[in-house]
């Protein structure tokens, strides 16, 4: 798992990551004091038993992510099968790019599990949930398509902004921001040519969001709801690794 964590350690500003079991217990860390695995597990317990109070009293999909700031650092918390991912960081970051960090770490930490045979112990109703039921979906999408074939490059960032205006919408604190977006959108159309900016304006409505109220805990949602719209698993997951910022070996 050392390598799962290499990817938040390489990520500037994060002081610290580790991985949890299910009961809490540390499977790996790189904390350095004043952090330590026991107060962090302590940590993790609590904000899990916060998400089944959540989920008992809320028709509202599965809790798999937590955020929280602090004076001296900010932590992120993400459910992944039975397994959780915990990194510390600066409180100046980019939480964009933790968050991508994140995400790249939670892939390889959901197909480590996975090739173990670890059962997830929570999945979301809806495909607003868990990265683990995306990724489920993804991997059972029948993979004999004909292939897609990368268009001429077109579409830019003003004409996703253009497509879909805010009207008002406030802008959330935690919004990924434009050039995540950008990042995004120049995936996208290296895979989808001049088809880029529809199918991210599709699948950020089925969000509920625009381009500039797309939150940082949703950016999973969206890259995995783009990759569906290629045909192969091989495809899919190149697909992710290039959006995430980094390559899923």
């Amino acid at each position: 798992m050392k390598n799962i964590l290499a990817i938040l350690e390489k990520t500037k500003g994060v002081m610290g990551s580790a991985i949890f079991d299910e009961h809490y217990g540390c499977q790996e860390h790189s904390l350095q004091p004043p952090y330590n695995a026991s107060t962090l597990s302590k940590v993790v317990r609590q904000v899990e038993e916060l998400a089944a109070i959540n989920s008992s009293i809320s028709d509202s999909d599965n809790i798999s992510s937590f955020a929280a700031t602090f004076e001296r650092a900010s932590v992120l918390i993400r459910h992944v099968h039975n397994l959780y991912l915990v990194v510390i960081f600066e409180n100046s970051v980019n939480t964009s790019m933790i968050s991508v960090a994140l995400n790249a770490a939670s892939m390889k930490l959901e197909k480590s599990a996975a090739s173990v045979s670890i059962s997830p112990a929570r999945v979301s109703a809806s495909r607003k949930g868990t990265i683990s039921t995306n990724l489920t979906k993804l991997n059972s999408l029948e993979t004999n398509t004909p292939p897609v074939r990368p268009r001429s490059p077109s579409g830019n960032l003003q004409a996703l902004l253009d497509e879909m205006p805010d009207k008002a919408q406030r802008i959330p604190r935690d919004a990924v921001g434009e050039a995540m977006i950008n990042h995004i959108l120049k995936t996208c159309v290296h895979y989808f040519g001049s088809n880029a900016v529809d199918i991210i304006k599709q699948e950020l409505e089925a969000l509920g969001v625009t381009p500039r109220t797309l939150r940082i805990g949703q950016v999973a949602d969206l890259l995995h709801g783009l990759a569906v719209n290629l045909p192969g698993a091989g495809q899919r997951e190149e697909f992710l690794a290039k959006a995430l910022g980094d390559q899923v070996h």
